[in-house]
C-alpha cells in the first residue's frame, strides 16, 4: 500500500497528539489516584480518632471539678456531669485535633466539618477557605506539569523519528544531486519504500540513467563523426598533395581527381547536414506533441513529393491506404520526416524499372496504424540487419559516395517512432528487396468525430 508524504506527516502528527494526550491522561490519573488514596487514608484516620472514647482520667477529673464546685446546685451538677460524659464539644475538639494532626489546614470560619450546639464553644471549627483550593488543586497542577513534560518528551522522540524518515532520504538525494552535478552519472539511489520519497528516488534514478545515456550518446556521436570524416578527409588531403606536387600531368586524370575531391566534399557536407538534422531531431523529440492526423491526405502529400524522382528512374511508386479516413496519433512533422527518409532510401537502392509500394492500414484491435514501405531493390544481408538502425551504419554496398547515404536516416526514424509510442522493424533479402514496417497509435474515426 502506497502512502503519500502528506498522509504520512498527518498520521505522524495525529499519532504524536494521541500518544502525548494518552501519556498525559495516564500520568494525571495515576497522580489523582494516589492523591485520592492519600485523602481517603487521612479521612479514615480522622474518623478513627474521632470514634475513640476519651480517656477515663480526663472524664474523672472533669467530674471532680463539677462536684467540688459549691456554687452549683445539685440539679446543675447533674446536668454538667451528663454533658461531660456525652459532650459534642469533646468530640469536635478531638476531630479538629485529629484533622490538624493529619495535615488539614483548619481554623474557625470556612467550610463546616462539625457542628457544635454548645454556645460556650465560641463557634464551630471549619476548614480554612483559602487553603482548601490549594490543598485539593495543587496535586492536579503538579500532575499536569509532569504529564506535559512527559508529553513533550514523546513529541521530541516522535519528531526525531519523523525527521529520520523524511529528512534522511532527502539528504541522500541532495548528496546524489551534487555528485551528478560533478559528472558522476553512474550514481543510483536505492528506493526506500513505495511512498512519495520512494517514487522520488525512482524518478531520480531515471533521470540519472537518462543523463548517462545522453552523455554516452554524445561521446558516441563524436567518435562516430570522427570516424566518418577521417576517410574522406584523408582522401582529400592525399589528392590535394598529389596535385600540389605536380605528380599528375595528364589532364584527364587530373580532372578525375578533382571530381573525386568534389564528391568527397559533397559527402562531408551531406554528413554535416545530416548531423545537424539528427541533433535537431533529438532536441525536438524531447518536446514532441502528437496530434490527430487524417491518414489519407497526409500520406498523399508525402508520396507526391517523390513522384518526379521515381519517374526519372522509371520506378513505379504506389500508395495503398485501406482506410483513408482513419486517424493516427502522431506529430505531423515527425511522421513526414520518417516517411521521407524511408521512401528516399528505397529510391536510392532500387534499380531502374523497380517498384516501391507504400501501404497503410488500420489495426482496430490493437488501436494502431500499420505503415510499410516496400521495394524490390538490392536488399540487405542478414548479418547487417541488426545494425541498420544504428547511427552511421551503412551496409558495404551502400558505402559508395554516389548514393549520398550517411547512415543516419533509419536512426532518426527509429528515435522519432519510439518517441511517439510506436515501434519499427525491418525485413530484407538480398536481391529481393527490403520492407520497413512501423506502427503508431491510432484514434478511431468515431472518437475523432466526437472530439
Amino acid at each position: 500500500m502506497r502512502v503519500s508524504l502528506n498522509v504520512k506527516i498527518i498520521l505522524s502528527m495525529t499519532g504524536m497528539v494521541f500518544l502525548t494526550s494518552l501519556a498525559c491522561s495516564v500520568v494525571f490519573l495515576i497522580i489523582i489516584n494516589n492523591q485520592t488514596r492519600e485523602f481517603e487514608s487521612r479521612l479514615e484516620k480522622v474518623m478513627s480518632q474521632a470514634a475513640t472514647p476519651p480517656p477515663a482520667a480526663d472524664v474523672i477529673d472533669k467530674l471532680k471539678t463539677i462536684i467540688s464546685n459549691p456554687d452549683l446546685s445539685a440539679d446543675a451538677q447533674l446536668a454538667q456531669v451528663r454533658q461531660s460524659i456525652h459532650s459534642p464539644q469533646v468530640d469536635q475538639d478531638r476531630i479538629r485535633q485529629a484533622a490538624a494532626d493529619s495535615g488539614w489546614p483548619i481554623q474557625p470560619g470556612g467550610v463546616v466539618v462539625a457542628n457544635n450546639q454548645n454556645p460556650n464553644t465560641g463557634g464551630v471549627y471549619k476548614i480554612k477557605d483559602d487553603t482548601l483550593p490549594g490543598y485539593v488543586t495543587s496535586p492536579m497542577y503538579n500532575s499536569i506539569i509532569i504529564a506535559s513534560g512527559i508529553s513533550a518528551l514523546f513529541a521530541i522522540v516522535l519528531g526525531f523519528l519523523l525527521s529520520r524518515t523524511v529528512i534522511s532520504p532527502l539528504r541522500k538525494l541532495e548528496q546524489a544531486s551534487e555528485r551528478i552535478a560533478d559528472g558522476n552519472y553512474n550514481l543510483l539511489i536505492t528506493p526506500e519504500g513505495k511512498d512519495d520519497l520512494g517514487r522520488l528516488a525512482a524518478s531520480f534514478n531515471k533521470m540519472s540513467k537518462a543523463l548517462r545515456l545522453t552523455q554516452q550518446k554524445r561521446k558516441d556521436l563524436v567518435a562516430d563523426l570522427s570516424h566518418e570524416l577521417r576517410t574522406p578527409l584523408s582522401s582529400v588531403q592525399g589528392y590535394t598533395e598529389v596535385l600540389r606536387d605536380g605528380l599528375v600531368t595528364d589532364s584527364v586524370r587530373r580532372n578525375n581527381i578533382y571530381d573525386h575531391i568534389l564528391l568527397e566534399v559533397k559527402h562531408m557536407s551531406s554528413m554535416v547536414n545530416s548531423m545537424r538534422e539528427w541533433i535537431n531531431n533529438e532536441q525536438s523529440l524531447e518536446t514532441v506533441r502528437p496530434e490527430e492526423i487524417e491518414i489519407g491526405p497526409e500520406l498523399q502529400l508525402i508520396v507526391n513529393r517523390f513522384r518526379h524522382a521515381a519517374e526519372e528512374k522509371n520506378i513505379k511508386l504506389s500508395l495503398d491506404v485501406s482506410e483513408p479516413s482513419a486517424h493516427v496519433f502522431a506529430n505531423p512533422e515527425a511522421l513526414s520526416h520518417i516517411l521521407n527518409n524511408l521512401i528516399d532510401n528505397s529510391l536510392r537502392y532500387t534499380p531502374v524499372g523497380g517498384e516501391i509500394r507504400v501501404e497503410v492500414k488500420e489495426l482496430p484491435k490493437e488501436r494502431q496504424i500499420y505503415f510499410e514501405v516496400r521495394d524490390n531493390g538490392c536488399g540487405i544481408p542478414n548479418e547487417h540487419q541488426p545494425f541498420v538502425f544504428e547511427r552511421f551504419y551503412r551496409v558495404d554496398k551502400s558505402r559508395d559516395r554516389g548514393t549520398g547515404g550517411t547512415g543516419l536516416g533509419l536512426a532518426i526514424a527509429r528515435d522519432a517512432i519510439q518517441a511517439m509510442g510506436g515501434e519499427i522493424g525491418l525485413e530484407s533479402e538480398v536481391g529481393q528487396g527490403t520492407r520497413v514496417m512501423f506502427k503508431l497509435p491510432s484514434i478511431p474515426v468515431s472518437h475523432a468525430i466526437a472530439v
